[in-house]
This record gives structure tokens, sequence and C-alpha cells, in this order.
């Protein structure tokens, strides 16, 4: 559920992070725990005002990767806190190695920063007192924050500064992610097996945590990496590359029963409407919707949706961008459309699906068209 905007960003709670909010509230407060010298009747809230702080902490860690992405135009969705901290939903990493190191750095010197401001605040209190031992311990988990977010377990803090730097050696952003996603798996498994020793030594919550920890990582590792290596191609195609052709336009005096006729037979969606050599426009098949049941005259012009309004991408969107816009605009597909306004065709999600299977296959083969000798492999 979201709990509030910053930035204009949305901050939500997963149902994870209500488990792990009440048993941090349950440990800090118990006799046992960092609070234990603390009268009893202060433990639980000051157990509450701490495990709070921390989640804001938490929140500020995540706000500081947007801001920095937000100044090389990367807009960050929400910031999520669940069981296992937070994270923040951008709608693409890094543009180039530096901007995804830089974006990457900025939550763990933040907490850095956290940790040495809390730090401070607690030298300044009387020692021994509640309040020095909350602000100390607010001190402590922000500096632990920032080191174990720099673990190079990919897609962690670290893990990104790693699949940054292996991006700005190789130059290649696929090789970067095996690279950061190899790294990230033998780091989780070398974690899993410092929780397994945790575990036999008899630190039993320790070493159970640890090794839950370090199944997360992996599993984020390997999908991460799954998802980004399907996300480049993506990227690399241009609508205006791979839109189907648009066919035969109507005329805009077609009546629209013989027009839902044309498309009718050939199965097309939506078809233009011109004049000449000019697009007036487009109807699709939720415009017959607009024709009254007793009107059999009405003509292609009264239903179709003029070029000036119509919902469309430029011909050198990338697909990543073009699939984020179907995703969101709920459209099955989109006209593709040049700077001088003439329309080359239409895109959809089959459309790009089809173009990236084509590539991946003509990679794998090493199909080539050579200009002077013809396709090669």
């Amino acid at each position: 559920m979201q709990i509030g905007r910053v930035f204009g960003i949305s901050v939500r709670i997963d149902w994870s992070w209500l488990l792990i909010f009440a048993l941090l509230v349950w440990s800090l407060s118990s006799s046992l725990g960092p609070f234990g010298t603390i009268a009893p009747s202060w433990r639980i809230p000051a157990a509450l005002i701490t495990v709070i702080a921390l989640f804001a902490c938490v929140v500020v860690h995540e706000l500081a990767h947007a801001l920095v992405a937000r100044a090389y135009g990367i807009t960050t969705q929400e910031v999520l806190l669940f069981a296992f901290g937070g994270v923040s939903q951008m709608e693409r990493v890094g543009v180039d190695a530096t901007s995804e190191a830089l974006i990457a750095a900025a939550g763990p010197l933040t907490s850095l920063v956290l940790g040495g401001f809390f730090g401070a605040i607690r030298l300044a209190l009387p020692q021994g007192g509640g309040a020095a031992q909350v602000f100390g311990y607010l001190a402590l988990i922000n500096i632990v924050l920032a080191f174990f977010n720099l673990l190079p377990a990919y897609p962690m803090d670290g893990g990104r500064i790693v699949h940054a730097l292996a991006w700005g050696v190789t130059h290649s952003r696929s090789k970067a992610i095996k690279i950061a996603g190899t790294i990230g798996t033998i780091v989780s498994v070398l974690l899993g097996l410092w929780g397994v020793l945790l575990f036999v030594a008899g630190f039993i919550v320790a070493g159970a945590w640890t090794m839950l920890v370090a199944w997360f990582i992996m599993q984020t590792a390997q999908s991460q990496s799954i998802a980004e290596t399907e996300i480049e191609p993506l990227s690399l195609l241009r609508c205006g590359d791979v839109a189907d052709p648009p066919g035969d336009p109507l005329t805009p005096d077609m009546p629209c029963e013989a027009a839902f006729d044309v498309m009718e037979a050939t199965r097309r969606r939506a078809v233009p409407v011109a004049s000449g050599a000019t697009v007036l426009g487009l109807v699709s098949l939720s415009d017959f919707a607009k024709v009254a049941p007793d009107n059999g005259t009405c003509s292609v012009a009264t239903i179709m949706t003029p070029v000036a309004q119509l919902a469309h991408v430029e011909a050198g969107t990338n697909a990543l961008d073009a699939m984020k816009h179907l995703s969101s605009s709920g459209f099955h597909q989109l006209p593709v459309m040049n700077p001088a306004g003439d329309l080359l065709g239409f895109v959809s999600v089959e459309t790009i699906r089809r173009a990236v299977a084509f590539d991946v296959e003509r990679a794998r083969l090493g199909v080539y068209v050579d200009s002077r000798r013809g396709i090669r492999v």
C-alpha cells in the first residue's frame, strides 16, 4: 500500500514489511536486545521509534538513488519497502557506465552520511541514556546497511557498481550483465556457506537469517540478469525499423459499413484514413462503437481519430519505450510516425517480439548482409 509521496515518487510497503517491522520491534524491545538496559516501560516505545527511523533511513537511501537517476533523465516510479529493505523501481538503469556507477553509489554514501550524523548525536548525548542508545543503534545499522549494500552481488548497489565497471571495461552491457551476475552468484553462495557455519556454531537466528538473505540475493541476481539480458535487444530496436506496414488507406467519405467490411476481411485492428497522399487520421475497431445502431450512412471521417489527436510513437523511439507505452496506455498497437507526420505503420507487442526473435536467431546463426557480396554466414 502507498504511505506517501516524496519528490513526486510514490513510497509503498509490501506485506512482508509488516512482518519484519513486528519482528524488529519485538527483538529490539526484549530484555536481551540492544535496549535491554533501558527501563522496561520504555523499551517498546524506544523500539518503535528506532524501527520507524530505520525504515525512514532506508527510504532516504533509496531516494538518493532516485534523485541521482533523475539528474540523468531516468524516472523512478516508486520506492518499495519489503522484508529485505527497500528498492527503487526505475524505468531503466543508467544511460552509461558512469551514470550507473553514480546512481548505485549514491545509496551507500547516503547511509554512511546518516550513520555519521546519528553517531555525532549519540556522542553529544549523556552516555548510557535511552536516547543515546537509540541514536547509537541507528548509527551502527546505517553503517552496516552501507557496507552490506556494497557487497558485489548483482543487483545490490555493490553489484551494480561492479556491473558499471565491467560495462566501462568491456564496452558491452550484455557482457557486463553476465560478469556481474556470475560474481553475484558466487557472493551469494559464499554468504550462504557463512550462514551455515553460523547456524552450526549455535547462532541459530543469525545463521538462518544469513542463509535466507543469501538465497534472496541469488534468486534476485539470476532473475535480474535474465530480465536485463532480454531488455537490451529492445533498447537497440527502433520502431521505424520494425513497424508493420499501414496497409491501404480508407477514404474519408467511405461509408462506415464498407470500412468495417474491409477491416473484417483483412483482420486489421486499425487502418489509416487518407486523402491522396495526406493521412487525415486513423480508424480502429473501437471507433465503430460511436456509430448509432440506426445510422447506416455515416462516413469514416465522422468516427476516425484525427492525426493531431493520435497517441503515437516516433520512428526513432526504441522498442523498450514503445513496450512501456503500450503497457501503460492499454492500447493493442500504436501508430509509428516520422517527424514530418507521415504514418510509417503500426507497432504492437507481437511486432516487437517477432523482431527480437528474428534478431536473436540471426545473431545465433551469424547471418548478415554484405552490401557487395550478398548474404553471408
